[in-house]
């Protein structure tokens, strides 16, 4: 089954719960329900994650069950800390419900067609909620349903997936993993150089829902204008008739991520971005986050940097950039970037990622 509704954060409640009936969900109460938000860094805009509102709903209309909220956020974020600072460390104890970092989780092994995955323990105990956000993402195209399953994996899978081919892996996860229900937040969405800050903020004022993970995100490309031949982590569904004609009164094309081997914010240039993991990226992202709040004089020298001088910042594995003529102030960043950064005598800047406060020596702020 498979639903969109038009919604907003003043009848949310409703929505959800017409969702909910439409799409006729109807969880055992002996289990229990795992809630799976997407929460890949520590902010309050509802345009990157899950809103917490649309989970408050949830919670409010299977009052009376065991719930949990789980989340692995992305590589290099302190998950505890962006709960936290999401706002769902507040509302679990709000309504008195479980919150798990899913980076320490008791896991269990499940079979896939590359082997063997370590997967949390508590979705297969649960009635599995994976609620997604209606965003686009600089590596994969989409950031939804099937994407947002990534946070289920340990640390070690998580970067795994990278090596091995990061759209082929979420569908094969997709596969071998498959929630009770999936939800897709797009009241806020974001578009552009998504999956967080390099995005820009959409209203839509959407949600998606059904039981079939790749079919929900099959009508959020739709939603979204995007060709599904473009997203080669999704399966593509056949989209009901019903459903097709909501979807055309519901539709606002997105603009989509550069999708390009560079990515250019300021005077930086980030290079090689299709072949690193976003862990490098918000590594960055989290490392000016710092310098604002933490370091004042240091963030105010960088701002002057940045109006007359050009950085490129060279990210992932493999030889990708021609240096007969090198961009100035290159460097390498992370430890994929460490065999370019050998062969080519170049600074580098160790870690998977590094910490925020690396930010100093990238920018020599020193």
């Amino acid at each position: 089954m498979i639903a969109l509704k038009e919604a907003d954060y003043h009848n949310l409640d409703s929505s959800i719960a017409s969702l909910l009936e439409e799409t006729a969900f109807a969880p055992d109460k002996s289990r229990g329900i795992f809630i799976k938000p997407n929460v890949v860094i520590g902010t309050g805009d509802a345009s990157i994650i899950t809103s917490p509102a649309v989970v408050e709903s949830l919670i409010r209309y299977f009052s009376g069950y065991k719930i949990t909220i789980g989340e692995r956020s992305a590589v290099g974020v302190d998950t505890c800390q962006a709960l936290e600072r999401s706002g769902y460390t507040a509302l679990a104890r709000k309504y008195g419900v479980g919150i798990v970092d899913l980076g320490k989780a008791q896991r269990v092994k499940v079979e896939w067609e590359r082997g063997v995955l370590e997967i949390p323990q508590i979705i297969f105990e649960s009635t599995y909620i994976n609620v997604a956000k209606l965003k686009t993402h600089f590596l994969t195209t989409v950031s939804l349903c099937a994407k947002n399953q990534k946070g289920l994996l340990s640390l070690k899978d998580a970067k795994k997936f990278h090596f091995i081919g990061i759209d082929q892996a979420i569908r094969a996860l997709g596969k071998a993993v498959k929630p009770d229900f999936n939800l897709i937040d797009g009241i806020h969405a974001l578009e552009g150089n998504g999956p967080t800050t390099f995005g820009k903020a959409k209203k839509v004022g959407v949600l998606i829902a059904g039981d079939n993970l790749f079919e929900v995100d099959s009508v959020a490309l739709r939603v979204m204008g995007i060709d599904p031949r473009e997203v080669h982590h999704i399966i593509p569904h056949e989209i009901p008739d019903d459903v097709a004609d909501r979807i055309d009164a519901l539709s606002s094309p997105f603009l989509k991520a550069s999708l390009q081997h560079s990515l250019t914010v300021e005077n930086v240039h980030f290079h090689n971005i299709r072949n690193c993991c976003s862990g490098c990226i918000l590594a960055i992202d989290s490392g000016i986050n710092w310098l604002m709040k933490e370091k004042k004089k240091l963030w105010l020298k960088l701002l002057k940097k940045l109006t007359t001088e050009t950085y490129t910042i060279y990210l992932g594995t493999g030889l990708h950039l021609d240096m007969a003529n090198p961009p100035p102030n290159l460097k390498s960043y992370g430890n994929c970037s460490a065999r370019f950064a050998r062969r080519n005598r170049l600074p580098y800047i160790k870690g998977c990622p590094p910490p925020p406060e690396e930010i100093i020596h990238l920018f020599e702020l020193t």
